[in-house]
């Protein structure tokens, strides 16, 4: 889409100024309003989506890890093999309690555990502390009222080192509803859940 140019220019050339003038004299300059409109991706680019992915992937784990840490109100944890024992095998993972602690052997490339219901429409932060058989990447996926399916858009992602390692998830839409789903990493191993301590945001978020 272009923008339209004066007329009264074009007009006036028209009945006032022989055809001989016109051609020497009123060649139109071209208008520097007359650029063209943005189109494509950038015209028809929809308004972000209130806590989408990006916006909480920019932060550092050290900043996730001084959220959580202002974040006193406990909300759910597991730290005890009673607890881990809710938690449920989704594709290409086997669990198995290991005294207070959930072993967790992936057979695949994306493993998935569903973590037990405790969200009840609360804005909270997850520590979760993970022993990992490789580098690779933990993703947790959430759900909320309206988008019923696991999707990019709709999780969060730590980097694993091999070893131990303290990760943390913020989970900020208004509208969560259970279960959550964690990736634990991408790449098969044995992996082990030592605890997952989930505190309630203040509000509003930070």
């Amino acid at each position: 889409m272009y923008f339209s140019r004066p007329t009264a220019l074009i007009t006036g050339c028209l009945l006032t100024l022989s055809l001989a003038f016109l051609l020497s004299s009123c060649t139109e300059a071209p208008n520097a309003a007359a650029t063209p409109v943005p189109s494509g991706a950038n015209a028809a680019a929809s308004p972000a989506t209130p806590f989408a992915l990006p916006a909480d992937q920019a932060l550092p784990q050290s900043e996730l890890a001084s959220i959580f840490e202002t974040a006193k109100n406990l909300l759910a944890e597991a730290k005890t093999a009673a607890v881990f024992s809710q938690f449920r095998a989704g594709q290409q993972v086997q669990l198995t309690p290991a005294g207070d602690s959930l072993k967790v052997t992936a057979t695949g490339d994306d493993p998935q555990v569903f973590l037990p219901a405790f969200t009840q429409g609360k804005q909270f932060i997850i520590q979760a502390i993970v022993e990992s058989p490789t580098d690779t990447v933990m993703e947790m996926y959430y759900l909320r009222r309206g988008t019923p399916d696991y999707t990019n858009e709709q999780s969060q992602s730590a980097p694993l080192v091999k070893g131990r390692n303290v990760v943390y998830f913020r989970l900020n839409a208004p509208d969560l509803i259970d279960p959550l789903r964690m990736d634990i990493g991408a790449a098969p191993g044995n992996y082990t859940v030592v605890s997952m301590i989930a505190r309630v945001l203040p509000s509003p978020a930070p």
